[in-house]
């Protein structure tokens, strides 16, 4: 297969030199448990893996970590039985548990997906996930796969026991739309004093149509609107998650959020509708934790 290169990663053929590092991964009951399979029992089980699945029956790399060249962990494609008429791909994955929080699983998977449509020119990339498995979820959405729904009792994991799936797929027209765009979560204040959360890949577009009443349906006759407060990400899923929260908060959480430090009467925030130099507002990129 070949060899993918990020900031952080190489990811190459497994060797069975590798086994030692896989090893001291996979006997970790944190890590196999999330993904249907039993922690590894000696290295030479770990030697077997390599040889009859991960350089036989998938394609799946090594997860080369750049500092220090350790193998922390795998991923790879497998057909899709779900889909058999169209040319369809399962992506799956693994990690060391000391690797954790770093955003590395969704740099590998962001580097594979894109192989996948780019390189292997796939149609469709499916994944599938343990319901309880909230981090490999995060990875998920951060790369900006869509839901599709909960499988229930379709999978059958090493102990015997049957299993939800969280079922995910990305389309090669998703995967095209995807590059390049990014997405913003925003408040705004309205003339009346309101306050409004919404998600939009063109901000200040949006903010225009706020303003002449082809926005949403609540800031409609409650213009001109004025830009409090806005964030970053890099993929739909990860701002829509945002966009909910914020949305719970009340009017003095989202004004703090905002960065003022007391309620502002009526409109009286001064200077033009955008408000992101002028009225002092926020702009931030975020970046929860993931794998």
């Amino acid at each position: 297969m070949k060899t993918i290169e990020t900031e952080r990663l190489i990811l190459r053929d497994w060797e069975a030199d590798d086994a030692g590092d896989l090893y001291e991964y996979a006997k970790n009951p944190n890590v196999g448990p999330h993904g249907g399979w039993k922690p590894h029992e000696s290295k030479a089980e770990s030697l077997e893996i390599i040889q009859t699945l991960f350089l036989d029956k998938y394609d799946c790399w090594a997860i080369v970590y750049k500092e220090g060249g350790k193998v922390i962990g795998s991923i790879g494609f497998e057909a899709d039985t779900k889909r058999p008429a169209i040319n369809c791909k399962e992506l799956g994955y693994a990690m060391s548990e000391g690797y954790w929080g770093k955003g590395i699983m969704t740099e590998a998977a962001k580097a594979v997906v894109r192989h996948g449509f780019e390189e292997l020119k796939l149609e469709m990339v499916s994944v599938y996930r343990n319901p309880l498995n909230k981090r490999s979820g995060r990875v998920i959405e951060k790369c900006g796969f869509t839901y599709e729904g909960m499988l229930r009792k379709a999978y059958k994991i090493y102990d015997g026991s049957i299993r939800d799936v969280a079922c995910y797929s990305m389309t090669k027209e998703e995967y095209e739309a995807l590059q390049g765009k990014t997405h913003y979560i925003y408040i705004i204040q309205c003339a009346d004093g309101t306050l409004y959360t919404g998600w939009t890949t063109d901000l200040d577009g949006r903010i225009e149509a706020h303003n002449r009443g082809a926005g949403a349906k609540y800031t409609r006759g409650r213009g001109p609107v004025r830009l409090l407060y806005s964030e970053v990400f890099d993929t739909k899923g990860e701002a829509l998650r945002r966009e909910k929260r914020i949305k719970k908060l009340g009017r003095a959480g989202k004004l703090k959020l905002a960065g003022l430090g007391r309620e502002e009467k009526d409109t009286g925030l001064g200077g033009t509708a955008d408000g992101r130099k002028q009225n002092g507002s926020k702009s931030n990129r975020r970046k929860s934790d993931d794998l």
